[in-house]
């Protein structure tokens, strides 16, 4: 039985660490100061000085009554339309009449209707400040009538002063629409392709309508095409805060809409998209988590959500120390890791496949259980990086050349390799994606040209060799679990490349390869790695 004595530290140690803890949250106040403005749906900005050099905000207290504003909504970009004056807190004007910021901008907070305070889960956080790309927040204050004098409308920011884990991101959706009289449902949508080299993990959502919206929900088309899938669904007349939502893992490719649907029972005329209260909106705003940041919008079924809008990594950054590199966040619920050995559908391979009797001399070398040379000591030179991606698990995946460099006399005139032996060292390398620390090292004695590495949504790592004229698919540990192409014979058969450049894999398990140095190809396989068809310069052509 503990003492008392014991008892008493444990309290005291807790305690400790939460008054450390709020010590080192920083908290910013962006308030309207006195402005005058004597008319209904005035839409007044406020920027502030936020503290030097990077932090995370983790959370914010918003000041504001449903009453008085319609909506508040927090932009981050690079220079505000105004910026605070020397010695000023702030910089406040109408942003009605004037833009918010000079240049791109990206919203990522929200609150309308009475909603509660927003704090993100631990370990995830919006880089802003300094050499982040929300250098400025800017707070969009929407009066509904007109301002009262005693108003102190505003939020305070949360910050902390040191990196966590995970970047807080956001997709915004926003569209621009016509809602005809006397209709008991419109609806509205807007879809947009996710396109980006990491999945993201939504973890709250805020819808946004007016009086005539009565649901807003999100669908997304199944990778097989197999059906829709609803991964959210709000009614816009609740209180509009950031509303904890099933931890969706949003996938490169995924078909996302978002629906608004209206009842216009109550008026007489066409009602239009704008920004007064007697107008209407349409909007989602997603909360997500990702390794890097990811800030974007999906504006009137636009063809892709991309990850080089404002408020993403910019090229100069550098990403701080994490002072917890282990850390996880739950698992999101409907994500089962692939157990080792297992192909992209969590499958295990199986030990026989049919083949086409077309392709039966097709190469699929299946060699499970049999892992490469491993390097129990990774030391030597790595040599040229030739290729980077990110693992599902966030982790970074870099492959060497080391000392297999393409010179002049790599290859004969007939594309065949003239070394005689691969690479010796192990060329495959796993990094924490915080601080570089080598996580894993593999593959010595495998390849004779490394080209590029690639990483599926199983968390299998595939590696093109352009010397062996083959792609082949690895488990994160380095067993081999599938080749495809013929060893070092060049070819322009289903059943040879000829120099091949880089693999993608899909949803499903099919992957492409691109086949391009002498080929000029792209060719289709099924998760198995019997061919499918090619892609030439001209046309598509298909097994037969």
């Amino acid at each position: 039985m503990p003492s008392d004595t014991g008892i008493l530290l444990t309290a005291g140690i807790l305690l400790f660490h939460l008054v450390y803890s709020q010590a080192h949250h920083i908290e910013v106040n962006i308030t309207v100061p006195e402005f005058k403005i004597d008319t209904e749906d005035a839409y007044l900005c406020v920027s502030a000085v936020l503290p030097v050099h990077p932090h995370k905000l983790i959370g914010v207290i918003p000041h504001a009554s449903q009453e008085v504003v319609h909506h508040i909504l927090l932009y981050g970009c690079t220079e505000p339309h105004m910026a605070p004056k020397s010695g000023a807190e702030v910089a406040v004007w109408r942003c009605d009449m004037m833009p918010v910021c000079n240049g791109p901008s990206v919203i990522f907070y929200g609150w309308g209707r009475n909603a509660p305070d927003l704090q993100l889960p631990e370990g995830v956080g919006y880089s802003v400040g300094e050499h982040t790309g929300i250098e400025f927040i800017v707070a969009q204050v929407h009066y509904l009538a007109v301002r009262p004098p005693d108003d102190h409308s505003g939020v305070t920011l949360v910050l902390k002063p040191h990196s966590v884990p995970y970047a807080a991101g956001m997709l915004t959706y926003a569209s621009w629409f016509e809602v005809p009289p006397g209709k008991e449902s419109h609806l509205v949508e807007n879809t947009c392709c996710f396109k980006s080299y990491q999945p993201l993990t939504m973890f709250a959502v805020r819808v946004h309508t007016h009086t005539l919206g009565r649901q807003v929900y999100m669908t997304r088309e199944a990778w097989n095409h197999s059906g829709i899938e609803t991964l959210y669904t709000r009614d816009p007349q609740l209180p509009q805060s950031f509303v904890p939502s099933t931890r969706h893992v949003l996938w490169p490719g995924d078909r996302l809409t978002v629906t608004c649907d209206f009842d216009s029972t109550s008026r007489s005329t066409v009602t239009s998209a704008g920004g007064t209260h007697n107008d209407e909106m349409c909007n989602m705003y997603v909360m997500l988590y990702s390794k890097t940041p990811y800030l974007t919008m999906c504006s009137d079924s636009t063809t892709d959500i991309r990850d080089d809008s404002p408020g993403a990594l910019p090229r100069e950054a550098t990403l701080a120390l994490d002072p917890s590199p282990f850390w996880k966040p739950p698992q999101p619920e409907g994500l089962v890791p692939a157990p080792p050995g297992a192909d992209a559908d969590g499958a295990a391979e199986d030990e026989e496949r049919e083949e086409d009797e077309d392709y039966e001399d097709y190469q699929v070398d299946e060699n499970e259980g049999t892992p490469p040379p491993m390097v129990v000591d990774p030391q030597g030179a790595y040599g040229d990086a030739t290729s980077v991606t990110a693992g599902p698990d966030g982790s970074i995946w870099v492959l060497y050349r080391a000392s297999g460099v393409w010179q002049a006399d790599t290859f004969d005139d007939q594309h065949q390799i003239t070394r005689d032996k691969p690479v010796p060292e192990a060329v495959v390398v796993q990094l924490d994606p915080d601080n570089g620390t080598v996580l894993a090292r593999w593959g010595a004695g495998m390849f004779y040209l490394p080209h590029m590495i690639s990483a599926d949504a199983a968390g299998n790592i595939w590696v093109v060799d352009t010397g062996r004229h083959q792609v082949l698919k690895f488990t994160p540990g380095g067993q081999l679990l599938m080749t495809v192409g013929t060893e070092l014979v060049p070819g322009s058969g289903p059943e040879h490349f000829c120099m091949p450049t880089q693999v993608s894999v899909l949803r499903d398990g099919s992957f492409l390869v691109a086949d391009g140095y002498c080929n000029n190809r792209v060719v289709l396989f099924d998760s198995a790695g019997k061919f499918v068809g090619r892609w030439t310069r001209w046309c598509y052509i298909a097994a037969v």
